[in-house]
């Protein structure tokens, strides 16, 4: 913009430099001024704000972009753009899965039931009939305001400096955590609590060969004396057309509920090196075993079902975990029956990990 006000002056002033420079800065002045009026409609397009006025156009929304001072203004306008929408799916359980894209994370969303509102169990997703529960609840348990958003370790980050940390390859790492739960607590289904998990998933068959989930790099397999789909002496051998094992040498006359219920504890290790199992390799002379084990306990469920046995067992928040490479679950006679190798998993004290681990059984 333009502007000339010398039409509003004398014309005996106009030769007179000292007076023509203040008209100058007077015309200057006004430039800035009327230009910035015409600019305040600017102040509410998101596409045009200026750089400077893009938070506070966001107070209008009360939000609060947390895109730092280091984002690029097209990240920085972005978020303002999308904040309307943020603000019509906060409250819903749709808003996690655009958290999810977001953060480039897969979520698992868990309902939690509890029976005393200090321990909870999580399941998935259930409906069934008034008064009825999931399976191995009984009918003390009810569905409770808490749910548990896990998410699925099924990506493998480079080794690399990250935040001043060096990682070897690896499933998960501290930093990550960073900035979801803020983020979750922005946007979460109304009158809510959200306990935080990451989940491994393993997987293998009872044949003893190695099984890998690709996206994960995580190879599980049985590596103890896998027996349970066999049919026993209290199966029913009659019409069964199969071949009857007896006593097993270990336990008599087991069945599948004996034997899984043998398989009680966990333990996760890392690797010191030369010690790190090879579950894709021969088995060695001495059996496979877990190297540096760090934490142990007992496996909290186990499923059993038509055409898999499913364990599961949660490593607590307050317990941390650096380097973690190895899972094995051990029988009551701590005898390794099933082993898992996958890129290293780290946590602080800020997320649960959960870990399941699925035998499809050959019947």
């Amino acid at each position: 913009m333009t502007i000339d006000i010398s039409h509003l002056y004398p014309e005996k002033f106009r030769t007179s430099a000292f007076f023509q420079a203040y008209i100058d800065v007077l015309e200057a002045k006004l430039e800035e001024v009327l230009g910035e009026i015409e600019g305040l409609a600017e102040l509410q397009d998101p596409y045009r704000v200026p750089l400077a006025h893009l938070q506070r156009l966001a107070d209008l929304l009360g939000v609060t972009l947390t895109s730092g001072d280091s984002a690029t203004e097209a990240q920085r306008r972005r978020e303002l753009i999308q904040s309307v929408d943020w603000i019509k799916l906060k409250g819903t359980y749709h808003s996690l899965d655009v958290l999810a894209l977001m953060f480039n994370l897969t979520f698992n969303i868990y309902d939690m039931y509890t029976n005393d509102y200090s321990t909870f169990v999580d399941e998935e997703w259930f409906v069934g009939n008034e008064g009825e529960n999931p399976s191995g609840l009984d009918s003390s348990y009810y569905k409770s305001p808490h749910f548990g958003l896990a998410i699925v370790l099924d990506r493998v980050y480079a080794a690399g400096t990250y935040d001043g940390v060096y990682y070897n390859r690896h499933l998960w790492r501290i930093a990550l955590s960073t900035g979801i739960s803020s983020f979750v607590e922005r946007i979460r289904p109304a009158n809510t609590v959200p306990h935080y998990l990451i989940l491994l998933e393993c997987q293998t068959d009872e044949s003893g060969d190695p099984y890998t989930i690709t996206s994960a790099e995580v190879i599980t397999r049985v590596v103890g004396n896998w027996t349970y789909s066999k049919i026993f002496f209290d199966s029913d051998y009659l019409n069964s057309g199969g071949d009857i094992y007896f006593d097993d040498g270990l336990f008599f006359d087991t069945s599948i509920e004996t034997f899984v219920n043998s398989i009680t504890k966990w333990k996760l290790g890392s690797c010191s090196g030369s010690g790190c199992m090879d579950l894709e390799g021969s088995t060695p002379s001495g059996g496979f075993e877990l190297d540096l084990i760090g934490v142990e306990g007992t496996i909290d469920r186990k499923t059993i079902e038509n055409d898999r046995i499913v364990f599961e067992f949660t490593v607590p928040a307050a317990t941390a975990l650096s380097g973690v490479t190895q899972v094995g679950l051990y029988t009551s006679l701590d005898e390794l029956m099933i082993a898992s190798t996958f890129p290293e998993i780290s946590k602080s004290s800020d997320m649960s990990l959960k870990v399941k681990v699925t035998i499809l059984r050959q019947v």
